[in-house]
């Protein structure tokens, strides 16, 4: 297996696209960098911090008594309320500025462009072999169809791996180069009219993968669609229409029924449960998670089956 694994990574490392591809990423992390250096505010909180988030305190107080309380402006002014308490009461001075790791989590837009590598990758790793005839001298070789399907889809899930950790770690040399370590580390959630703390380092880290999902989904999808029909334009395109209209059009759908939490892209954001803006009243992680697994479940099924029983040579 790890032969096979191994065999899929020369043979997409040797197309000249993955290059483009990282040096995409590259880009726009450089990009990203520069333009947020030239516009970052580095003055705005002094040695009388305290004094500055109390007077804050009140400005917002006094907005908030002018405001429905179930309105979002409303919502969005409790929690700069409580998290300014927080701070004071806790002894946390807000960054001046933007610092490494606050970079890095800027950076996270970034990931909408690894999951259209992703996809590419996963919706021609099957149909490109047929397309090119290179399927017969694949299944030949004394592996089942199984594992060969399986390697490559595993392969899938490493590029996703290697292009996010790409990002991640660009982000970071790029932050540490332009911002340095200074301010504090720690990132402070408002959730259920409670704050919680959580190291800014581990919070990325989980902040990345959970927002991982999505592209970890629709590559799969990708992959499925193309091992059953074995064509890459076909599987490209509905994949990446799904990859970036999903989310918007189960979110309007939602606003009239409950139902849509059965639908895909109603579950593939599970940092909405962090943040605790969830899509639809009464989902939970667990959910979620179950809503996922099903239709992961049904798309390696599909793909499997289809790879497995199909006459390749038709």
């Amino acid at each position: 297996m790890l032969t096979l694994i191994q065999n899929e990574l020369i043979k997409i490392f040797r197309r000249p696209s993955t290059f483009v591809m990282i040096g995409i990423i590259i880009l726009m992390v450089v990009g990203a960098g520069l333009l947020t250096n030239s516009n970052v505010n580095k003055t705005i909180y002094k040695e009388n911090w305290k004094s500055q988030l109390q007077n804050e305190n009140k400005d917002i107080a006094n907005k908030l008594a002018k405001l429905p309380d179930d309105s979002t402006v409303a919502q969005n002014y409790k929690e700069n309320l409580a998290l300014n308490t927080y701070r004071i009461d806790n002894d946390i001075k807000p960054n001046s500025s933007i610092n490494t790791w606050t970079f890095v989590k800027e950076t996270k837009p970034i990931l909408s462009f690894v999951g259209l590598f992703t996809i590419v990758i996963a919706a021609s790793i099957v149909s490109l072999e047929f397309n090119w005839g290179t399927i017969k001298l694949i299944v030949i070789r004394p592996y089942s169809r199984f594992k060969l399907l399986l390697a490559k889809y595993i392969t899938v899930l490493l590029i996703s791996l290697i292009l996010i950790s790409t990002l991640f770690i660009l982000s970071f040399l790029m932050g540490l180069s332009l911002f340095g370590l200074q301010g504090d580390n720690i990132q402070l959630t408002y959730l259920n009219g409670k704050v919680i703390q959580e190291n800014m380092v581990l919070y990325l880290i989980k902040y990345f993968l959970l927002s991982s999902v999505n592209l970890w989904v629709v590559s799969t999808m990708a992959f499925a669609i193309s091992t059953v029909f074995r064509n890459n334009s076909l599987a490209l395109g509905i994949s990446l229409f799904s990859y970036f209209t999903g989310g918007i059009v189960t979110g309007l759908i939602a606003q009239k029924f409950g139902w849509a939490k059965y639908i895909l892209f109603a579950n593939t954001d599970l940092n909405m449960y962090s943040s605790g803006s969830v899509l639809v009243k009464g989902m939970t992680p667990a959910f979620s998670i179950t809503v996922l697994s099903i239709y992961l479940i049904i798309f390696l099924a599909v793909s499997f089956v289809s790879f497995t029983k199909r006459d390749i040579a038709a």
